[in-house]
């Protein structure tokens, strides 16, 4: 029977409908073959076709915007925001006004023509963790700039083939990230835990909902996920901030990472997918709660949906056909 469920992350409702069969081949599909790089602008030897590098990690001690890296940050070429502006807000009437104030940044995560996470070896994914806390260490010195991004869609693009991430930090909060921190303040303020570390506690005690753990993450089919065979990934010691992730807790993440893709290529037949962090904001407390006491940073991992018939609405009510338990059962018999 088709029920609702409160997602205690962000306090909202989720139809949850078993009625609609596993869905497992209902997802938007891509190409499995691997695309010539061609003249890659992102290939090792392109430095020159973007723009000048904003860091790198390069072993060898090489010249910035030369050959010798393995992971490379530079500027978005077509920015939604930018740095290189002042915070400025006015009225407009009414209504209120910013200016474009904010960082969008790209992340190259090989040298090598690669297409995604699944062809790139765990050290590799390490590096470009690696990379992109340096990167939101380094932003967060900027007191214009309030909440961190970091995401990647697979396929990256459709005139880009080689494997790459965003980061972009606004100088908002979002109304994703506002109800998140809500919800987690006033789960604090009735219980001073964190909603998170409970939720990964109940999880791991029925274990219907986990797909896989290892020593420091937890891969679940949230209670209340939004999509189909939606999964969040978290790590099981309570950090707020992913910045303050450590080496340990980054190699293990970036072996979760490339499992968990692994897996959504065998269990649905290579959909296409959006990969997110979820990390604390820029600030320090919430409705006068301690954001690094009740925050947890996590990974979503959304495969893209073919559209469902007979469920469209402008309020958009979040809408699953396939119950978390059902998806966390087809992925855990896809596990190697």
């Amino acid at each position: 029977m088709p029920e609702l469920r409160r997602n205690p992350f962000t306090d909202e409702w989720t139809i949850i409908s078993g009625y609609r069969g596993s869905m497992s081949r209902s997802f938007v599909t891509r190409s499995r073959a691997q695309a010539d790089g061609g003249r890659c602008i992102f290939c090792e030897g392109s430095e020159a076709l973007t723009p000048p590098e904003v860091d790198a990690i390069r072993p060898g001690g090489s010249t910035r915007d030369t050959p010798g890296w393995t992971v490379r940050a530079i500027p978005n070429k077509f920015p939604v925001l930018t740095v290189d502006k002042k915070l400025e807000k006015v009225p407009d009437g009414m209504f209120d006004l910013m200016s474009g104030v904010g960082a969008h940044e790209i992340i190259i995560e090989s040298p090598a023509h690669v297409s995604d996470w699944t062809q790139l070896e765990p050290a590799a994914l390490f590096r470009t963790l690696q990379l992109a806390q340096v990167r939101l260490s380094d932003l967060k010195k900027d007191f214009r700039l309030r909440c961190p991004m970091f995401f990647r869609s697979v396929p990256a693009d459709e005139t880009v083939t080689h494997s790459f991430s965003q980061l972009v930090c606004l100088p908002t909060i979002p109304g994703g990230m506002k109800k998140r921190l809500a919800a987690a303040k006033e789960h604090y303020l009735r219980k001073e835990r964190c909603v998170y570390c409970d939720a990964i506690a109940e999880e791991r005690r029925s274990k219907v909902r986990v797909v896989f753990e290892d020593e420091l993450f937890v891969a679940i089919s949230p209670y209340a996920a939004e999509s189909a065979f939606a999964l969040t990934l978290l790590p099981k010691d309570h950090i707020a901030r992913f910045e303050h992730a450590t080496h340990e807790h980054l190699k293990s993440l970036a072996l979760a990472l490339k499992k968990i893709c692994e897996l959504i290529d065998r269990a649905l037949d290579f959909p296409v997918y959006t990969v997110s962090l979820q990390t604390a904001p820029f600030i320090s407390s919430t409705g006068g709660v301690n954001v690094d006491d009740c925050f947890h940073f996590s990974f979503e991992i959304a495969p893209k949906v073919a559209k469902l018939v007979g469920f469209e609405h402008p309020f958009a009510q979040a809408f699953n056909p396939v119950t978390p338990e059902h998806a966390a059962e087809i992925y855990r018999s896809f596990l190697l």
